[in-house]
C-alpha cells in the first residue's frame, strides 16, 4: 500500500499537467500510457522482506507522528498557516497564476502590469516586485534586466512567454483553487503537503527499522555542521548559513521543507521507493519510471537520482529493468519533461564550473572544509559500524556500504558545478544522496551496535547536535514569528510571476516559440484569439 500511494502521489501531477497542457491527442496518449504504467507498477508483486520487521509496536506511534507532522507543517507556513520563508513569494505567485490564469499559463511581455502599485489588504507576505521603477515596467523590459548569456550577448526575448516551472507539487492544490477560489487553493496545498510528509515518514520507519516517533523528529534536525562553518568564515562578509561556504549548500531536512518542499518531497519519496525495492529484491522493475515522474518535480532531484542509478546497475537485476514502466512510460514522461523545461533558454541561467565563480583562492580552501563539516566528518565516524554490523544488526545492510560510497562520492562532485543565481543544483540534486547518506545514518544510530561502542557513539551523538543547531534555531525563530500569525490565504495576496524580483524572472518563463509550445502544448486562450 505504501510503494502505491507513493508512486500515485508522483504521478497524479503528470495526469494534470497532460490534462492542462498538452494537446488532447497527446494528453490521451500519456494518459494511457501512464495508467497501464501504474497499475503494473502497483500490482507487480513484493517479495517478503527477510529482515526483521519494525521494533516498538506502541499503538500511540503514529498518532503522534500525525499529530507532530500537522505542527510541522504549520510551523513551515506551507499554505499561509504560519509565518513563511522568503522563496514563498515564488510558491504563492505560482499557485496564484495557476488557480486564476488560463493553462498553459500565459503572460503578454508588452503589456504593463495593470495592478496597482499600492495593493490593498494584508497578504502572507509582503510582496514586492523590485520597487516603483519595475512595476511601470513591461514583462519583456524586465526580462531585459536579466542577466547576459555567458558570451556577454544581451538575450532577446518573445512578445509574450509561458510560466515554464517543475509544476508538480502545485498542481493538485491548484485544481482545487480553480474549483473553489485562492483560499481553497492553498488548503490544499498545505493537505497535499501533509500527505506527502506522512508517506516520508512511513518510508522512514520502514527503511530504519523502527516505529518509534523519534526517527521523524530526528529527521528534521538533521544538518551539516553550519554553525562551525561560520566560525570558519573568521568575520567574512555576513551570509546565509547554510551559504557559509560560499560554493554551495547542503540544505537541512528542516530548510527543505519550509522553503522548498516541491524539491523535498518528490526527492524524498522517490528515492524511499527506489531504494526499498532494491534492498528486499534487487528488483528495478519501475526504478527508471520513479525517477522519471521527479522531472516535473524538479530535474534536479532526477539528475540527482543518476548516482544511485549507476549503483543499482553495477549491484541489482539488470533483467528486472525490463519493463513495461521503464522502457515505455519512463521515455515518453522524460520526453514530455526535458521538451516543456527546455522551453527556459540555459543561456540566461548561470551554469558554470564553481572553481571559475568568484576567488578561485577562497574556493581552494572552503571547498574541503564544505565536504569535512556537512558530511565528511559523519562518513568517517560511521565507517566503522558499516564495516562490523551484520544484516541482522543493521537494516539493509548488503546496501549499506554500497549507498554510502555512492552518497559520499555524489556529494564530492556536486559543488564542482554551478547552475543558478544561487547554486540551485547543489542545493536541489544533493536531495537524493542526501536521503540515502540520513537513512543510512539513521540505521546506524538506531542498532543496538551503536551503544555499546561509547567514545565513536559520543563523538558522532556530539557532531549531529552540531548540526542540529541550525535546525533548532530556525525552528525557534518559526515559532516565535507564528505567533497568532493564523493567517491562512484570504485572496489577498495577488501577486503574479511579473510581479517577481526581475533577476529571476528567467528561472520561470519559457519562450512561446519553443518546441514544446509550437509541437506538443494546446494553444493558450490569448493564442486563439490571435489567430495563431
Amino acid at each position: 500500500m505504501l510503494e502505491a500511494l507513493s508512486i500515485l502521489y508522483l504521478a497524479v501531477p503528470w495526469l494534470i499537467f497532460a490534462w492542462g497542457w498538452l494537446w488532447w491527442p497527446y494528453a490521451a496518449a500519456v494518459w494511457s500510457i501512464l495508467a497501464v504504467a501504474i497499475v503494473l507498477s502497483i500490482s507487480r508483486p513484493r517479495p517478503a522482506n527477510d529482515l526483521p520487521p519494525p521494533t516498538h509496536r506502541r499503538w500511540g506511534n503514529p498518532a503522534i507522528v500525525a499529530a507532530s507532522t500537522l505542527v510541522l507543517l504549520g510551523l513551515s507556513g506551507v499554505g499561509g498557516l504560519g509565518s513563511q520563508h522568503s522563496d514563498w513569494q515564488k510558491h504563492n505567485a505560482i499557485l496564484h497564476d495557476l488557480t486564476v490564469r488560463p493553462w498553459p499559463v500565459h503572460y503578454d511581455g508588452g503589456a504593463k502590469d495593470p495592478r496597482n502599485r499600492s495593493r490593498g489588504g494584508r497578504g502572507l507576505i509582503p510582496f514586492s516586485a523590485g520597487g516603483d521603477v519595475l512595476a511601470e515596467k513591461t514583462l519583456a523590459e524586465k526580462m531585459d534586466l536579466s542577466p547576459s548569456s555567458p558570451s556577454g550577448e544581451r538575450l532577446k526575448d518573445p512578445p509574450d512567454c509561458r510560466l515554464t516551472y517543475y509544476l508538480a507539487y502545485y498542481l493538485p492544490a491548484a485544481v482545487a483553487g480553480r474549483a473553489f477560489g485562492l483560499t481553497a487553493a492553498h488548503l490544499s496545498l498545505a493537505a497535499w503537503t501533509y500527505a506527502g510528509l506522512l508517506i516520508t515518514a512511513a518510508w522512514l520507519s520502514l527503511l530504519v527499522g523502527t516505529r518509534s516517533w523519534l526517527v521523524w523528529g530526528v529527521w528534521f534536525l538533521l544538518s551539516g555542521m553550519d554553525a562551525l562553518g561560520m566560525l570558519f568564515r573568521l568575520g567574512g562578509p555576513p551570509v546565509a548559513v547554510e551559504w557559509w561556504a560560499g560554493v554551495a549548500q547542503y540544505s537541512a531536512n528542516w530548510t527543505l521543507l519550509a522553503c522548498v518542499p516541491q524539491h523535498a518531497l518528490g526527492g524524498w519519496i522517490a528515492t524511499a521507493v527506489i531504494v526499498s525495492r532494491a534492498e528486499h529484491s534487487w528488483d528495478m522493475s519501475h526504478a527508471g519510471f520513479v525517477a522519471a515522474l521527479t522531472g516535473l518535480w524538479s530535474p534536479f532531484v532526477t539528475i540527482g537520482l543518476v548516482p544511485i542509478a549507476v549503483t543499482l546497475a553495477y549491484r541489482a537485476r539488470l533483467r528486472t529493468a525490463l519493463s513495461f514502466a521503464n522502457l515505455v512510460a519512463a521515455p515518453l514522461v522524460l520526453f514530455v519533461a526535458v521538451t516543456y523545461l527546455a522551453s527556459v533558454p540555459i543561456g540566461r541561467l548561470p551554469n558554470h564550473w564553481n572553481f571559475a565563480h568568484g576567488d578561485s583562492g577562497w574556493f581552494a580552501v572552503a571547498l574541503p572544509v564544505f565536504w569535512a563539516l556537512e558530511f565528511g566528518t559523519y562518513a568517517l565516524l560511521l565507517t566503522p559500524y558499516l564495516r562490523e554490523a551484520t544484516e541482522r544488526q543493521l537494516p539493509g545492510s548488503p546496501w549499506n556500504r554500497a549507498w554510502m560510497a555512492t552518497s559520499v562520492t555524489a556529494l564530492l562532485l556536486i559543488p564542482l558545478y554551478r547552475v543558478g543565481l544561487y547554486n540551485d543544483f547543489a542545493m536541489r540534486a544533493s536531495i537524493p544522496v542526501l536521503f540515502l547518506f540520513w537513512v543510512v545514518l539513521l540505521r546506524v544510530v538506531w542498532c543496538d551496535a551503536f551503544r555499546r561502542n561509547q567514545w565513536q557513539s559520543a563523538l558522532l551523538v556530539v557532531c549531529l547536535l552540531v548540526g542540529a543547531a541550525l535546525p533548532c534555531y530556525r525552528l525557534v525563530k518559526q515559532i516565535a514569528r507564528a505567533q497568532g500569525c493564523l493567517q491562512y490565504h484570504s485572496g489577498t495576496a495577488q501577486a503574479s510571476i511579473p510581479d517577481l524580483d526581475a533577476r529571476f524572472l528567467p528561472q520561470y518563463l519559457g519562450r512561446s516559440d519553443a518546441f514544446f509550445y509550437t509541437h506538443l502544448a494546446r494553444p493558450s486562450p490569448a493564442v486563439w484569439r490571435r489567430g495563431l
